[in-house]
């Protein structure tokens, strides 16, 4: 279990931005994949995440920490941006929350459901198997908030699965 608590001089620590990329490329990806529900949004988010490290890498005393929280605030302006520009475009534009794919599982297609900060807190808990504590700084929320956002995103998914 990888938990924020780890810092550079941890033994499993990537001892650069080269390792740490090599490392959480694909896992930061799927998890903001999760987040957005795009592949190529997922792919822009990360890659800005990775530049922030490395222009901060000798200040970061815990990089994949720092890289997740990047990530997720990548992803929550990429919301926000897009609620802005729905909002303004005309309405033969606008083509609404995450495509229509066939392809995608009944689960992606439940996650999309959720509410954002929903969304975040169940990936991050389940697809990162962060702790409480970690998904609260990640968030910018208290531990309680981040148990009580898990437990109403939990039964949303059982009941929009069960329908």
């Amino acid at each position: 279990m990888e938990t924020s608590t780890s810092s550079a001089t941890d033994v499993n620590a990537p001892r650069d931005a080269a390792a740490l990329f090599r490392t959480h490329r694909l896992p930061m990806t799927r998890l903001a994949f999760i987040l957005t529900g795009r592949s190529a949004i997922a792919d822009e988010i990360v890659q800005e995440a990775f530049l922030k490290v490395h222009q901060n890498w000798a200040k970061l005393a815990n990089p994949i920490g720092y890289l997740r929280i990047s990530v997720v605030n990548g992803c929550h302006s990429y919301h926000r941006r897009r609620v802005i520009e729905e909002r303004h475009a005309s309405p033969d534009v606008i083509t609404g929350g995450w495509p229509a794919d066939d392809a995608r599982d009944e689960m992606t297609n439940a996650l999309a459901t959720l509410p954002e900060r929903q969304r975040t807190a169940l990936a991050l808990r389940y697809y990162c198997d962060l702790v409480d504590g970690d998904i609260a700084t990640a968030l910018g929320a208290r531990p309680a908030t981040v148990r009580s956002l898990i437990r109403r995103g939990l039964a949303a998914l059982r009941k929009e699965i069960e329908e």
